[in-house]
């Protein structure tokens, strides 16, 4: 089977300077795809979009994504100030852009408050660093409407998935999931 595959992805990731401090999250992985010529990225940042660029670094309080859709946690700005109905508005605007290219894939900045798909920053730790279980506000959103979110370092599982649908797609070796990452692992250990 060989098709033209159309890719939800966070901006950041293709090199947009749409990072809270305008700086990119290029992904070395997510660049290299963007190369295949059966691959469509319809790129998108929700806190560019509503926020704009650079903005208050925010944080998903009491919960994740899911939480914040349902009305259980909130989303803080470094301030302190309740961004939670921005933050929703950005995500329905992600998810209106993606529907209208006929996406159902995406592949996410993990960590974001509005883009992780495992992985949050943890609130307890803020500003200081750290991770936690959870998922961001888009991502959320996404997969509560059908589009399959994997993070941007499922690398592994994003290449197995595009093996199945694009003929002359191959799989490097080496090639991991979040899960695996010395850096997450023991998050995934735990639960």
């Amino acid at each position: 089977m060989n098709v033209q595959v159309n890719i939800g992805v966070s901006a950041c990731l293709i090199g947009s300077k749409c990072n809270f401090n305008g700086s990119d999250l290029l992904s070395p992985f997510v660049k290299e795809l963007q190369s295949i010529d059966q691959v469509n990225f319809i790129y998108f940042c929700p806190e560019d979009e509503v926020f704009g660029t650079p903005r208050p670094n925010l944080r998903i309080v009491g919960g994740d994504g899911d939480d914040v859709l349902d009305g259980k946690a909130l989303v803080i700005d470094e301030n302190g100030k309740d961004v939670t109905a921005l933050q929703i508005s950005g995500a329905h605007k992600f998810l209106d852009h993606l529907k209208k290219s006929n996406v159902t894939i995406a592949i996410l900045m993990e960590g974001s408050p509005s883009c992780g798909s495992n992985v949050l920053l943890n609130e307890a730790n803020w500003p200081m660093g750290g991770f936690k279980r959870g998922i961001g506000v888009s991502a959320a959103l996404l997969r509560r409407n059908e589009i399959k979110v994997f993070s941007s370092f499922d690398e592994l599982s994003i290449s197995n998935f595009l093996q199945m649908r694009i003929a002359k797609f191959t799989l490097k070796n080496n090639l991991k999931d979040l899960k695996d990452l010395a850096k997450f692992k023991k998050l995934f250990e735990e639960s």
